[in-house]
């Protein structure tokens, strides 16, 4: 390390859903990428989840960071965490995971939809950058002067990606989200049969889902009942 550099210290406050149904697609690409890049970069940094983030103004009393990276789209951020945030560091960055535009179906099924992207905008008035998964909402948060935003790729790991190919690959193409609304007609249609077929999770059949959602039974319990400190953050 060159003599005078500055160690950035970062505090990350990840999305953590509260069963696996919701959260299995997202440890890796919003938290753990995150995590292994920082770490590789000798950056210092504080990983908070969320059924941690009410107590994170005292966690993190007098602590002075040069950047907060935050999800701001399921996250539970009140005015008052948020301008927390913005006396925690001069850089706050907002990650946003999901497109802010829906359709009048979408919004029909999961109403929260019609009102996430006003919700988001409240919210990005205490941010000073931007990550967004989609590159619409990138053009329309740069074009209505919000934080400045560029576009997200998800994560994937250096040690996943090959460089080798082959012209001889004839597998399906695989679909691996939500069936909801429209889209499990896609996998009905005659015209894509064999050609796209649905991948079912890695954890389906083990213990896992059951684990998981029992730590975190556990945890909610105990963190309401006030019995966490912050020794060992």
């Amino acid at each position: 390390m060159k003599r005078g550099f500055k160690k950035l210290r970062v505090l990350l406050l990840h999305l953590e859903f509260p069963s696996w149904s919701q959260g299995r697609h997202w440890p890796y690409s919003t938290q753990l990428s995150f995590e292994e890049g920082l770490r590789a970069n000798g950056i210092h940094f504080a990983s908070v989840t969320t059924p941690w983030l009410p107590r994170v103004p005292d966690m993190f009393r007098g602590t002075k960071f040069d950047q907060v990276w935050v999800e701001i789209v399921h996250n539970p951020l009140d005015d008052a965490f948020l301008d927390w945030i913005a006396s925690a560091a001069p850089v706050r960055v907002a990650l946003l995971l999901e497109s802010l535009e829906h359709t009048p179906e979408e919004c029909q099924i999961w109403p929260l939809f019609a009102t996430r992207k006003k919700l988001v905008e409240s919210r990005l008035r205490y941010m000073t950058h931007t990550m967004a998964f989609d590159d619409h909402d990138v053009e329309t948060i740069n074009g209505d002067g919000f934080a400045p935003a560029m576009w997200w790729p998800p994560g994937v790991p250096k040690r996943f990606i090959s460089n080798r190919t082959s012209t001889a690959f004839k597998q399906p193409a695989v679909f691996s989200g939500g069936l909801y609304g429209g889209r499990e007609g896609w996998l009905k249609r005659p015209e894509l049969k064999g050609l796209m077929v649905m991948q079912p999770s890695a954890e389906a059949g083990t213990p896992y889902p059951r684990i998981f959602d029992t730590l975190r039974q556990g945890w909610r319990l105990h963190l309401a009942h006030g019995h966490a400190s912050s020794e060992g953050r």
